[in-house]
């Protein structure tokens, strides 16, 4: 059975960016802070959280540079399969430390 929701534009937008912070927000918490307290312990949490955040402001940083010359080149069906790839490498390492226990 389907069933046909209709929104505005201004409703639709304020879903969309609502869902996007969802589903950003818990892995950012999960890795950034999460995996940075427990491998960087009570003495360097502070630094493991600061590095891992300065290599995401820096991947995203260029990620406009690297995104912008996918397009051009390829297209951007070309532009989305690489960044699925990047999202399957990321989803591979993080299951990497699933039960890794810090020393």
């Amino acid at each position: 059975v389907a069933v046909a929701v209709h929104l505005s534009r201004d409703t639709l937008a304020l879903v969309l960016v609502g869902a996007v912070g969802f589903f950003l927000l818990g892995p950012y918490s999960l890795v950034g802070g999460v995996a940075a307290l427990d491998f960087g312990g009570t003495k360097a949490a502070g630094t493991a959280s600061g590095v891992l955040d300065g290599v995401g402001y820096l991947g995203a940083t260029l990620a406009g540079i690297g995104v912008a010359s996918i397009v051009v080149a390829r297209g951007w069906s070309s532009a989305y399969s690489l960044m699925a790839m990047c999202t399957a490498i990321g989803i591979v390492f993080c299951a990497m430390l699933w039960n890794v226990k810090p020393k």
